[in-house]
C-alpha cells in the first residue's frame, strides 16, 4: 500500500491511528491514499504534528517588490 513520505508513515497500522484508506483515486493512478484518523482520547489531535519552514529570502524580496513592506 502506497504512503506519503514523512514522519506519519509510523502511524499506519498501529494502536493510535483507525488505519483507514480512502477510495482508489483515478487521477492517481488508483492508489490509496493512508487517511490518519487519532484512536485515543482526542481523536486526530492526539497524533497531530507541528511543522515550521522559514521561506528563502527571494520570496520575502519579492512579497517586498509587490508591496508588502516588512
Amino acid at each position: 500500500m502506497y504512503e506519503a513520505p514523512g514522519a506519519v508513515e509510523f502511524l499506519g497500522g498501529t494502536a493510535i491511528d483507525w488505519n483507514f484508506y480512502t477510495e482508489p483515486q483515478a487521477y492517481l493512478g488508483g492508489r490509496k491514499l493512508p487517511y490518519h484518523c487519532g484512536r485515543r482520547l482526542g481523536g486526530s489531535s492526539a497524533i497531530n504534528g507541528l511543522f515550521y519552514g522559514r521561506g528563502s529570502a527571494n520570496v520575502y524580496d519579492h512579497w517586498a517588490r509587490l508591496g508588502n513592506p516588512g
